[in-house]
């Protein structure tokens, strides 16, 4: 057998929801070996996603072994990291509607605390002063989630928000917490393309104007401006590249 379909012959084996004799089978050796490695993957995976999203796992309840068996049996695991694990179950949740909103909102929102808090904050691109005109330079960490539910609110269910609103997570430079900032709904549309793909502020605004997805407007700009002196300021927009 060559190395792909041993791999993917023992990934069967640990995560199929039944064992599948002729995996084991193939793999040969002792069995009670390779059920116990079974086991232990499952059980490890298990724990990791819960030690890193518990609100969301608490939320779930019973619910929640189920959740993680379904993800497992879907082979929706695809990164060889375990860090990526908990990332990948939670869109899987995200993903199932039979669950409430508010869990769904909750399993995006920690996911992407979870991912915010260990993604790497160095910027290839040499980042100059802030220009309207230029792309916009964010931090790497800087993670977007739409959710209807205030997700960042430690008390649960939580509570509606009445419409979708835009949040980002991030960790400043330099800083181990990661900073949860819900946008001002004005400006949801332009930080969705400014923060999600280093848009320029000016092109961009002036397009979505154009569209009529926002009123570019002195008030508009006036709340734009004080936000992004407070974005800057907390390490979530560096300036221009």
């Amino acid at each position: 057998m060559k190395l792909a379909e041993y791999q993917a012959t023992f990934a069967s084996v640990c995560l199929a929801t039944e064992v599948d004799d002729a995996a084991l089978a193939l793999l040969g050796g002792d069995r009670e070996r390779w059920l116990l490695y079974r086991r232990m993957v499952r059980g490890r995976l298990a724990r990791t996603v819960r030690d890193s999203l518990p609100r969301s796992a608490q939320a779930l309840g019973e619910r929640f072994e189920p959740t993680v068996e379904r993800w497992l049996a879907s082979r929706a695991l695809s990164s060889r990291f375990l860090r990526d694990a908990p990332i990948e179950w939670a869109a899987t949740v995200v993903q199932d509607e039979t669950h409430e909103a508010w869990v769904r909102d909750l399993a995006a929102y920690e996911a992407a605390v979870w991912s915010a808090r260990d993604a790497s904050g160095t910027l290839r691109q040499a980042v100059v002063d802030i220009d309207f005109e230029r792309p916009t330079a964010i931090t790497p960490t800087a993670r977007l989630v739409w959710v209807s539910h205030a997700a960042w609110e430690k008390a649960g269910p939580q509570r509606p928000l009445g419409a979708r609103d835009l949040v980002v997570v991030f960790r400043a430079p330099e800083a181990t917490a990661t900073t949860t900032v819900v946008v001002d709904r004005r400006l949801a549309v332009l930080v969705a393309e400014v923060v999600g793909r280093g848009a320029p502020i000016g092109p961009t605004g002036r397009s979505l104007a154009a569209r009529g997805e926002l009123q570019l407007n002195a008030p508009w700009v006036e709340v734009l401006c004080e936000r992004l002196e407070a974005w800057m300021e907390r390490g979530l927009v560096l300036g221009s590249t």
